[in-house]
Parts: C-alpha cells; sequence; structure tokens
C-alpha cells in the first residue's frame, strides 16, 4: 500500500486541478467554428410610453436567418435574411405624425397608414443585408442598406425616403447596430468563474445616443451553456444635464464556445425629460437564436 501512495497523490491532485480548471471559462465572441451555419434569430419587442395621460403602445416581431460566412479570430461576418417583420400600434388618440415626401407633416389615422406599412413590410421579405462583428461582439459596419431600400421602394410603389422612414426603427444602419449590440454585449473576452462579474458599455444609436452601462454576473454553467444576469443603467444627455434616466434587468443564455446567445431577455424602463412633461417608457426585449438543421 504504501509503494502506491505516491500514485495516489499524484491522482488526487491532477483530479483536484481538474475540477478547478472545470470551474473557469473564457466567454468569447469567436465563430470560426461556425462558418458555413445557419441559425434562425427570433426577436420580439414590446414597448409602452405615457405621458400627459396619453398613451401609445407598439409590438415587434422579426424573423431572420443569420449565416456565419468568412470569420476569423479577429473578425465575424454575419448574412441576415429576412424572413418575417410585423410591427402594430395603438394609441389612445388613435393617428400619429406621417412625414411625407414633400416634406410636410399631417396627422394620419393608424389604420390609414397600415396597409402602406403591410405593402414595405411584405417586399422586404427574402432581402439581405450584412453585418461585421468585432471579436468583442461589437457590430462594426452593416452592408446592404441602401440596396434593400430602393429595391423595396421600386416592388412596394412608394418612394425611397417613406419606406426608409417606415423601416427606420427596424431595418437600419444604426436599428441593426443597436439589436446586434445589445444581444453580443454580454460576452467577458476573459476567463470568469461562477459569480465572477464584468462591464461592458455601449451605445444606442438608433433614436437618440442612449449610453448603456452593464454589469454581468455568471450565474450558472449547464451543458454548453453558461447563464449570464444583466444589470444596467441607461443614460442620455450630458453630466448634470441628463434627460433620460433607466434601468435594465435581464437574462442572457449562451453558448460559452462561440459566444451565441440561444435566448436573451431583458426589461427596461426609461424616464425622458421634457420641459413640460416626463415620458415614461417599458420595454420589453426576448430574442432567441436556434441553429439550422440541415
Amino acid at each position: 500500500m504504501k509503494a502506491n501512495q505516491p500514485l495516489a497523490y499524484i491522482m488526487i491532485f491532477v483530479f483536484m486541478v481538474g475540477c478547478n480548471a472545470t470551474d473557469e471559462y473564457e466567454l468569447k465572441f469567436d465563430l470560426t467554428s461556425e462558418n458555413g451555419n445557419t441559425y434562425i434569430c427570433n426577436s420580439y419587442h414590446t414597448s409602452s410610453l405615457s405621458f400627459l395621460q396619453q398613451s401609445r403602445a407598439d409590438t415587434v416581431s422579426m424573423c431572420m436567418e443569420l449565416n456565419i460566412d468568412s470569420s476569423t479570430a479577429n473578425q465575424n461576418k454575419i448574412n441576415i435574411v429576412f424572413k418575417s417583420i410585423d410591427q402594430r400600434t395603438s394609441t389612445s388618440k388613435r393617428s400619429f405624425a406621417l412625414v411625407d415626401s414633400r416634406k410636410r407633416t399631417k396627422p394620419v389615422s393608424v389604420y390609414d397608414f397600415r396597409p402602406i406599412v403591410d405593402s414595405v413590410f411584405a417586399v422586404v421579405i427574402d432581402k439581405r443585408v450584412s453585418i461585421i462583428i468585432s471579436n468583442k461582439g461589437t457590430v462594426e459596419k452593416v452592408n446592404g442598406i441602401d440596396e434593400l431600400i430602393s429595391s423595396a421602394a421600386r416592388e412596394s410603389h412608394q418612394e425611397r425616403p417613406l419606406v426608409r422612414q417606415i423601416l427606420n426603427d427596424y431595418i437600419s444602419e444604426n436599428a441593426l447596430k443597436d439589436q446586434f449590440n445589445r444581444l453580443f454585449s454580454t460576452v467577458s473576452n476573459k476567463k470568469v468563474k461562477l459569480s465572477d462579474n464584468w462591464a461592458n458599455d455601449f451605445t444606442l444609436i438608433a433614436k437618440a445616443p442612449v449610453h448603456v452601462n452593464s454589469v454581468y454576473t455568471l450565474k450558472q454553467f449547464e451543458g454548453d451553456s453558461a447563464y449570464v444576469d444583466i444589470q444596467s443603467k441607461l443614460l442620455a444627455g450630458t453630466a448634470g444635464n441628463f434627460y433620460l434616466n433607466g434601468t435594465q434587468t435581464g437574462l442572457v443564455i449562451l453558448n460559452y464556445y462561440n459566444g451565441l446567445p440561444y435566448l436573451f431577455e431583458s426589461f427596461i424602463k426609461t424616464t425622458t425629460t421634457t420641459n413640460h412633461y416626463d415620458v415614461n417608457e417599458s420595454e420589453h426585449w426576448l430574442i432567441m437564436i436556434t441553429k439550422m438543421k440541415l
């Protein structure tokens, strides 16, 4: 028995080191092993805002194919094909301002405008753009938006400025940057253990610059998945004169081998202060990504 004791000690030491090593993972955004694969991304976004005893609610759902193309250790290219898009609005006044191609503003009933919106959404189906993402999960470039707008305008028989306006909050360079920066911002790009925290900041730019300062916490490992908690503060304006303040809470379940989320869910509450009244807004984001089976 004594002759085997050194070997037993070595085996125990290796086992302990192995257990410690598996407690630590590097959460990074690296799609090089995914080249040629296609994922389905379904996103659902609901928002409601209230001001001066008025209210507005929006619901947007989109389905996209994400084709991983020519990714390297430093840069990832994803081709996006739009498979469906739907947006519904309800307001207490049942109208909103539409800027027409002659730059005149007139009140238009939500229901009168609906067929135009639907005709533009219909011709967007199966059109594509591409995005370039850094190895830190930051969108660096969006290609193909102008070509998509021109094609959608021709096919829907609407003018380009109106088509661009209709799609601006959903399919535009800034809107896509916001959505995918939000989605891929959780990767730590360093080794982390359970309960570790890390920070990441980015700026939403589609509507107005809104700075998102987030702290992420690794809550759980299960299989190839990492469960990450989100706690964020949202600010817009300048120091001492912030006109928007808000918070975000949420959860991301991501593949820790490549950084792709399986699920992203967040709840956002903001207050925008104007000279005459406050605007309170609540948002819910739910995004799910699944791999297409060949």
